[in-house]
């Protein structure tokens, strides 16, 4: 078996291992539970909570590849990437590091206060994130522009949308 039949034999099984999406975002396993999953890989990766204060240190000094997970409680859009989030950890916890940027609805809700819209322009301009939910990728903590924003459904499926995932993990 070569290299690239071992990487899509692992893609095809991450993949069964997701499910699909049911109704509100809802995970429906085939394959392996979570807990199977987790004590197969014998690491679930722990989840660095960001924010302005420590972003220097945790993503842009980090070693290695860094996924920044950019979402709300507030937005009903961020819910929907959450069994996605669950799984690229249990099954890369030992390859990346995972970060969270939660955004607080009194300073980035604007739907409420139209005047929080200026909180917006200041995110985009310092992590180019113009909507939650958001992966964005640091190799080494550099990003390239790289990531995914948005929610499955809208321009993609959820399997396009961890394949985009997939792909940046395992080319890097």
């Amino acid at each position: 078996m070569s290299i690239d039949d071992t990487v899509d034999e692992g893609r095809r099984n991450f993949l069964k291992g997701v499910g699909a999406v049911i109704g509100l975002g809802i995970a429906a396993y085939v394959g392996l539970a979570p807990a199977e999953a987790e004590a197969k890989n014998g690491k679930k990766a722990k989840v660095v909570q960001v924010n302005d204060d420590n972003y220097q240190n945790e993503v842009y000094q980090s070693k290695g590849k860094t996924i920044v997970l950019f979402k709300s409680d507030w937005d009903p859009e961020s819910p929907k990437v959450a069994n996605i989030w669950e799984s690229l950890k249990q099954t890369y916890g030992d390859k990346v590091k995972f970060c969270e940027y939660k955004l607080p609805q009194d300073k980035y809700d604007w739907r409420q206060d139209k005047s929080l819209a200026k909180n917006w322009k200041e995110l985009i301009k310092k992590y180019d994130v113009d909507k939650v939910p958001t992966f964005a990728y640091y190799l080494n903590g550099k990003n390239n522009g790289e990531g995914i924003n948005g929610v499955p459904g809208h321009k993609s499926t959820e399997q396009q949308y961890l394949e985009k995932i997939i792909s940046w993990i395992e080319s890097h």
